[in-house]
């Protein structure tokens, strides 16, 4: 999908790639974030908003009690304004990842999994998206 040796890049662009506008479920995108976290236990907060929308909050946790957490979020804006298709990731002349999400907050996300999943496992962690 894209062309880089950055594993944030990479996820990045792979939670680009689902659409999770705020008005839409966020079920897909949730799926794809649970199985990144292979080896935390973690909890599902299904709901339904306002609108009667399902969604999901993640908390997922490993490790001992105590520790950091690390949060963020799913959604993203509505798809207005974008010249090119917003959920396919691409990334600009200077090696920029363009995509619907990309900045708020999914490389943010991306980069929360990889950095949990990165430190040893006695280590408590917290993720809250």
């Amino acid at each position: 999908m894209i062309p880089s040796s950055s594993p944030v890049a990479r996820l990045t662009a792979e939670l680009v790639a689902i659409d999770s506008r705020s008005s839409v479920s966020n079920l897909p995108i949730a799926e794809k974030i649970e199985a990144e976290l292979a080896g935390f236990e973690v909890e599902r907060l299904d709901y339904l908003d306002a609108n009667g929308v399902a969604k999901r909050a993640i908390v997922a946790h490993r490790g001992p009690p105590g520790g950091y957490a690390l949060s963020g979020h799913m959604d993203t804006v509505p798809e207005t304004g974008w010249q090119e298709d917003p959920w396919t990731p691409r990334l600009d002349e200077k090696g920029v990842l363009h995509g619907l999400g990309s900045v708020d907050m999914k490389g943010a996300v991306a980069a929360c999994i990889l950095a949990a999943r990165s430190v040893p496992e006695d280590v408590p962690a917290t993720l809250l998206i």
